[in-house]
């Protein structure tokens, strides 16, 4: 009987705390995701440079560590933080607007000295978007 329900029925049966677990405080400005080991990360959006896909999990680069996080998908993860100035910048990427230190024409400079893969296709979208979060052109 278990095989004949929906994926997301199934899902809600075997996480029943990811209901819980994935809602968002924005007042505090910290956001939770579930790890590897099936434990809660609550981590400070400014503490977050980037968000990575990678073999099928994401991985999330802060200021102290780097974190694995499963059962996301990095566009939901684009939908959740966008209101905390992170932005998709490629298929595998989303990043932390205040964290670009350089923009070159198929990568971005973070703060913590990572380059990140920028699609031609995103690249004036994330200017834009930068003069509007900081009201300075970045070249």
């Amino acid at each position: 009987a278990f095989k004949l329900l929906p994926t997301e029925d199934k899902e809600k049966l075997l996480f029943p705390e990811r209901d819980i677990v994935f809602e968002e405080e924005p007042r505090f400005g910290t956001i939770a995701f579930l790890s590897e080991q099936h434990t809660v990360i609550r981590l400070c959006c400014s503490d977050i440079f980037y968000f990575e896909y990678q073999n099928r999990k994401i991985k999330i680069v802060t200021t102290q560590k780097q974190y694995i996080c499963i059962n996301e998908k990095i566009g939901d993860i684009a939908k959740r933080m966008k209101q905390y100035g992170f932005v998709m910048c490629h298929q595998s990427f989303v990043v932390n607007l205040y964290e670009i230190v350089e923009i070159h024409s198929q990568e971005l400079v973070m703060s913590n000295g990572d380059h990140v893969y920028l699609a031609q296709k995103r690249a004036s979208a994330i200017r834009k978007e930068l003069r509007s979060q900081r009201g300075k052109i970045l070249i």
